[in-house]
C-alpha cells in the first residue's frame, strides 16, 4: 500500500527555525496530530510514508516574519519528506501554496512515476481542496482520504469581521466546487459528518497519543499545583480559569499557565495581583509535557455552551489524560463518553461552579486521585495510541479499493 501524506506538519529539521520566526501562536497540536497519524500509519502498512508538507506557519508579516518559506527535501527511513516553497504573504499565500503542491505532485507522480494508491489530506484548507481536483485528473485511480480537524468556518478567526465573513464565502464555495472528489473521511467528531452532509465513508479519530511519550517522569511539585497549557483563547475559557482560582482563599496553592492568545495579557494581569498565578508564556512542548506531569491536578476550562464545541475535541484531552495527572474537564459533545469515566468534571455554571469543582476535587485524597490519574493514562495507552488510531485509516482505505 503506497501512501502520501498532505499536510502542514513542521519537519523535525525546521522545528526550531520556525518557531524562532513566528509570532504568537505556534501549531504545536496540529503539528503532533499529524507525526502521531504518520508514525501511525508506518506501523500498520510497515513501510515509510511519503510525505508533502506546506508548514501551518501565520502569515507574513503579523504571525511570522517569513515572507518566502524554502523548498526542501530529507530522507525518512526510506520515505522523503517534502517541504513546499512558497510567499507567505497574506491571501497571496493561499494560491502560491497550491501551486507549490500541484508542482510537487507533478513531479512525483507524473514525471517522475513514483507509486501511489492512496493520498490522505489534513485540513480542509482551500488549497488542498483545490488540489483534489488537480489529483483526480492527472490520478483518477489514487483515492483521497480528508482528514478533517476543524470545519473551515471554525478555523479560530473572528467570524464577524467582514474580510474573514468573505473569505469563509470564498472557502465554502471552494469546498462545495471540490468535495465530490474526496473518497472518504476523518472526523475529529461525529457531528461534522453532519454538518458537511456527506454519504461517503468515515470514522473517527479524536486525537491520539504517541507511545514515545509514556517514559516521561517528574516528581510532583511539593505545593498543590493547577495547570493549564493551550490557546490563551478567551472563548475557550481561561477568563473563567483565572476568576475561579483567584476566588479560592488558600495561599499555598498554585496556578501554571502557559500558552498564547488573546487572553495573555489577562493572564499577565492577573499574575501581576496574585503571585499564585505564574505565567510560563509559549513553552517547547517537551517542558509542558514534564510540566504537566509535575503538576497536581491539569484542567481545561473550555465549557460547551458554544457550538463550535460540538466539532472539536481539545488535543489536549489526551495529553492530560495520558499524563497520568488527575484532570477536571467540562463536558463537550466533541468528546466522546467514555472519556469521562477518567477524569473529573465541572457540571456547573460561571467562575463558582469551577472554584467549587476544584476545591472538591483537592479534598479527594491523594491516593483516590492516583488511582483516577493511572487509570486514565492506561486507558489512553492501550486505546488512543498511534497504531490503533491510524489503523482506522487503513481500513477506511482498504473499502475503497
Amino acid at each position: 500500500m503506497n501512501i502520501t501524506f498532505i499536510g502542514g506538519l513542521f519537519p523535525d529539521e525546521n522545528m526550531d527555525f520556525f518557531r524562532t520566526h513566528s509570532k504568537g501562536i505556534f501549531q504545536y497540536a496540529a503539528d503532533v496530530l499529524q507525526k502521531n497519524i504518520i508514525k501511525g500509519l508506518e506501523n500498520n502498512v510497515n513501510q515509510a510514508i511519503n510525505v508533502i508538507t506546506v508548514p501551518f506557519l501565520g502569515d507574513f508579516p503579523k504571525a511570522c516574519d517569513l515572507k518566502v518559506v524554502n523548498e526542501e527535501k530529507w530522507q525518512n527511513k526510506g520515505g522523503q519528506i517534502h517541504q513546499v516553497g512558497f510567499k507567505n504573504i497574506k491571501f497571496l499565500n493561499e494560491f502560491s501554496k497550491y501551486n507549490a503542491l500541484k508542482k510537487a505532485l507533478e513531479n512525483q507522480f507524473v514525471k517522475e512515476k513514483n507509486e501511489v494508491d492512496t493520498i490522505v489530506i489534513y485540513g480542509m484548507f482551500s488549497y488542498f481542496l483545490k488540489l483534489t481536483a488537480y489529483i483526480k485528473k492527472v490520478l483518477p485511480d489514487v483515492k483521497i482520504c480528508m482528514i478533517v480537524p476543524d470545519l473551515p468556518h471554525l478555523m479560530g478567526a473572528d467570524n464577524n469581521k467582514p474580510h474573514i465573513k468573505l473569505y469563509n464565502t470564498y472557502t465554502k464555495s471552494v469546498v462545495n466546487r471540490n468535495i465530490k472528489h474526496i473518497d472518504s473521511y476523518i472526523f475529529l467528531s461525529k457531528y461534522m459528518e453532519d454538518y458537511l452532509n456527506t454519504n461517503k465513508p468515515f470514522d473517527i479519530i479524536e486525537g491520539i497519543y504517541n507511545t514515545n511519550e509514556k517514559n516521561i517522569t517528574e516528581s510532583k511539585e511539593v505545593l498543590p499545583t493547577i495547570f493549564y497549557s493551550g490557546t490563551l483563547a478567551l472563548r475557550y475559557g481561561i477568563e473563567r480559569l483565572l476568576e475561579s482560582f483567584a476566588s479560592i482563599k488558600n495561599d499555598e496553592l498554585r496556578l501554571w499557565i502557559c500558552g498564547a492568545g488573546d487572553g495573555e495579557e489577562m493572564v499577565k494581569e492577573y499574575s501581576k495581583k496574585d503571585n499564585r498565578i505564574i505565567f510560563k508564556g509559549q513553552l517547547d512542548r517537551s517542558e509542558i509535557l514534564k510540566l504537566q506531569r509535575k503538576a497536581t491536578l491539569l484542567i481545561n476550562p473550555r465549557d460547551g455552551k458554544d457550538e463550535f464545541t460540538k466539532y472539536s475535541f481539545p488535543s489536549k484531552t489526551i495529553e492530560y489524560l495520558s499524563s497520568g495527572t488527575p484532570t477536571i474537564l467540562y463536558k463537550l459533545k466533541g468528546i466522546p463518553e467514555e472519556y469521562y469515566d477518567y477524569c473529573y468534571t465541572c457540571d456547573s455554571d460561571g467562575y463558582e461552579g469551577l472554584r467549587d469543582t476544584i476545591i472538591e476535587v483537592l479534598d479527594i485524597s491523594k491516593d483516590e486521585r492516583d488511582i483516577m490519574g493511572e487509570r486514565a493514562k492506561k486507558f489512553i495507552l492501550n486505546n488512543k495510541n498511534e497504531t490503533v488510531q491510524s489503523g482506522k485509516i487503513i481500513k477506511l482505505i482498504k473499502t475503497l479499493s
